[in-house]
C-alpha cells in the first residue's frame, strides 16, 4: 500500500514537471518568435528610409558683369602697373574722421582729354593751376592707368580711399526711366587691386552723374559713390549708402 502512494506520487509530480517544462519552451519560443518578427520590421523600416531620396536645393543664379565695352567707351591708356602705391598723408585726415574714402572736385576739363599721356602738359598745368599739384605731391608722378573716366566726360575729380588693400571698381552709372531715373551701375569701366588715389575724368551733364566707384576694403566694408556736384551751392557731394567722403576740394 506504501509502495503504491509512493509510486502514485512521483507519477504527479514527473507530470507536473514535464507540463512545467513545456510551457517553458513554448514562452521562450514565442518570445524568440516576436523578436524575430520585431527584427524584420525593423530591417523593412530601415530599407524604407534608406530608399527615400534627398533633398537637393538648386542653386542660386549668379550675376554675370557687362562688358563695357558694350555699354560705354571709356579713357583709353595702359592698365598694367597695380603697384603704385604712394604715401598719402591726407589719410590721416580720413582716419580722424573714421571715412572710408575722400574725394577733390580739381575742376572743368575738356571732354576730349581722354589720354593722360597725350594731356601729361594739359592735367599737370590745371593741377598746378588749382593748388593740387603742391598740396597732393604724389599726382606729379601719377601712372596713365590712374586717370579713368569717360571720354565725353568734363568733370576731374581725385579720390582716395583710405585702405590701401581695398578692390575698387569704376562702373558706369545708368539714369534713364528704365530705372525710374533713380541710377544703377550696369557696367565695370575699370577694375583696381588696391586702394592708391586716381583722377577720375566723368559726368558729360552737370544734372546726371555717369560713373559710380565702388570700393571694398580689406574689412569686407563697401562704399558707393556716385561723383558729382550740387546744383543748390556747387559743393561736392560727399554723401554715399549712409557714409560720409572727407571733402579735400581746395577753394580759391
Amino acid at each position: 500500500m506504501m509502495k503504491s502512494k509512493i509510486l502514485i506520487l512521483l507519477l504527479v509530480c514527473a507530470l507536473t514537471l514535464g507540463s512545467t517544462s513545456c510551457k517553458i519552451v513554448i514562452n521562450t519560443g514565442g518570445d524568440a518568435s516576436s523578436q524575430s518578427s520585431s527584427g524584420q520590421a525593423s530591417q523593412n523600416d530601415t530599407s524604407e528610409i534608406s530608399s527615400k531620396p534627398e533633398e537637393i536645393s538648386e542653386p542660386e543664379p549668379s550675376n554675370t558683369d557687362v562688358e563695357a565695352s558694350s555699354v560705354v567707351s571709356a579713357v583709353t591708356g595702359e592698365q598694367d602697373p597695380d603697384d603704385w602705391n604712394p604715401l598719402v598723408i591726407q589719410r590721416q585726415a580720413l582716419l580722424d574722421e573714421n571715412s572710408m574714402c575722400g574725394v577733390a572736385y580739381i575742376g572743368y576739363v575738356k571732354y576730349d582729354a581722354n589720354d593722360l599721356d597725350e594731356n601729361r602738359t594739359y592735367i599737370n598745368s590745371l593741377l598746378k593751376s588749382t593748388g593740387y599739384w603742391d598740396d597732393f605731391e604724389f599726382l606729379q608722378d601719377l601712372p596713365s592707368d590712374r586717370y579713368v573716366g569717360t571720354l565725353d566726360g568734363t568733370e576731374l575729380y581725385l579720390i582716395i580711399p583710405f585702405d590701401t588693400k581695398a578692390k575698387v571698381n569704376v562702373n558706369h552709372w545708368k539714369v534713364d526711366e528704365s530705372n525710374g531715373f533713380v541710377g544703377e551701375a550696369d557696367a565695370i569701366l575699370y577694375t583696381f587691386d588696391n586702394g592708391a588715389p586716381f583722377l577720375l575724368k566723368c559726368n558729360a551733364s552737370d544734372i546726371i552723374p555717369d560713373t559710380q566707384v565702388l570700393i571694398l576694403d580689406s574689412n569686407g566694408k563697401k562704399l558707393e559713390y556716385t561723383p558729382r556736384i550740387s546744383l543748390m551751392d556747387g559743393s561736392v557731394e560727399t554723401v554715399a549708402n549712409n557714409q560720409y567722403l572727407v571733402d579735400f576740394t581746395i577753394r580759391g
